[in-house]
């Protein structure tokens, strides 16, 4: 009879611990967030570009402050790292939408950054001439591959902006306010003409603030006080969608 049992038993046991691994199986980041860093790792960054460049780069969402505010639009944005063959440069593309419609990007833009002094750094703006070419390019194993700098991105320096720590605020960063209001929208459809964009960056979040001037440079609309804030989505959370995997129905 025990050797009966036991030969029930055994089966079972071998089906339970071939289970175990799996639960400790550990998740595998979208393509698109491979070169982040969870939050716990950042705080660890003494050297203030390092930590800056990490804190730049991953999938935010406003969608909590959306859920407690009625009449706010849920809206994401990826910022990615690009052009690694370019050593000792930093460079970033930023796609910014809705996620129901994350193959029609609301803004695209490549960013490269670069340390002025050992706490301030300057955002150097860039447009795509053909935008739609790069749409969703963060789904790919390698980005704009085979992409000519000079000859496929128009510099526009008036939308550049500076970036200072916060020494009251340790491992965060700021905006420094424009000396001119020049940044222009050149894609535009309302009465808005120029934008001045202000954020403040942490491990954990962009909070931003945003003001719009028609074509006088007369203040339009802005962004509430409180800012709005995007929030560092983690995809070790179960309730992460990868957006590589996304339906449009999502």
């Amino acid at each position: 009879m025990k050797k009966i049992y036991l030969r029930l038993l055994l089966p079972l046991l071998a089906l339970l611990l071939w289970g175990c691994p799996a639960s400790n199986k550990k998740v595998v980041a979208p393509l698109y967030l491979k070169y982040t860093k969870p939050i716990s790792e950042m705080t660890e960054i003494h050297n203030k570009f390092d930590r800056f460049k990490y804190q730049i780069i991953g999938h935010f969402s406003n969608r909590e402050q959306s859920e407690k505010e009625p009449g706010e639009a849920v809206q994401d944005f990826l910022v990615i790292p690009v052009f690694h063959e370019r050593p000792g440069e930093f460079w970033v593309y930023l796609e910014y939408f809705s996620p129901n419609l994350i193959d029609r990007p609301i803004d695209q833009r490549i960013e490269q950054y670069v340390k002025i002094s050992r706490d301030t750094f300057r955002m150097e703006v860039y447009y795509l001439k053909e935008p739609t070419k790069y749409i969703n390019e963060w789904k790919k194993a390698k980005p704009f591959e085979g992409f000519d700098i000079k000859k496929e991105l128009i510099r526009d320096e008036a939308c550049d902006l500076i970036i200072t720590s916060q020494d009251d605020k340790p491992g965060s960063f700021r905006t420094l306010p424009p000396k001119e209001i020049n940044c222009d929208m050149k894609t535009s459809t309302t009465q808005a003409k120029y934008v001045d964009m202000e954020f403040e960056l942490s491990d954990e979040s962009y909070h931003i603030w945003f003001k719009f001037y028609d074509k006088e440079k007369k203040g339009l609309k802005a962004t509430a006080e409180k800012g709005l804030f995007f929030k560092r989505l983690d995809y070790n959370l179960s309730t992460y969608k990868d957006l590589t995997k996304a339906s449009k129905e999502d």
